[in-house]
């Protein structure tokens, strides 16, 4: 073996710049990328004061990510993550995980954020923002606006 000239050194140098790059981005975890679409608020026609939040939350990144909590710009308000447990009850949760490269789709009947204490002053048309916290992508702030009362439909899961 023989001695590199400078113009190898500096070419072998390169070389390895680029390899430890490539093996760096496809061995680290990637990042998520998440939006909100078609979000709706909705009165609730049982609990007077409350309301359910309704939208998909899109993650097109490499990362997982997960949604932590919410809030809105309505003082005295109460909002709480919500799923449905194995015997169809709704249930309070810590997270709703969003993984990489899908869509989660909150519904009614399924995965939910629900609203309590609303003042009475909000009715129909009444325009707020929801602050969604990502463990990983940090605060969402989403326009709202209600729409109607949640109907009452059927129960099954799709």
């Amino acid at each position: 073996m023989g001695i590199l000239t400078g113009k190898q050194k500096s070419r072998c140098l390169s070389l390895a710049l680029i390899a430890a790059a490539l093996l760096w981005t496809s061995c680290s975890p990637g990042v998520p990328e998440i939006t909100v679409i078609e979000q709706d608020a909705k009165f609730s026609p049982i609990i007077i004061g409350s309301g359910s939040f309704f939208m998909k939350i899109i993650n097109a990144g490499r990362g997982d990510d997960a949604l932590i909590r919410a809030q809105v710009s309505m003082p005295g308000t109460l909002v709480e993550l919500h799923d449905v447990n194995d015997e169809g009850k709704m249930v309070k949760t810590d997270r709703i995980p969003v993984p990489a490269k899908s869509t989660v789709q909150l519904r009614p009947y399924g995965v939910h954020i629900m609203i309590f204490k609303m003042p009475k002053e909000v009715q129909e048309g009444h325009q707020f923002i929801l602050t969604l916290s990502f463990e990983k992508t940090g605060d969402l702030r989403v326009p709202m606006q209600f729409t109607a009362n949640a109907t009452n439909t059927s129960r099954r899961r799709r």
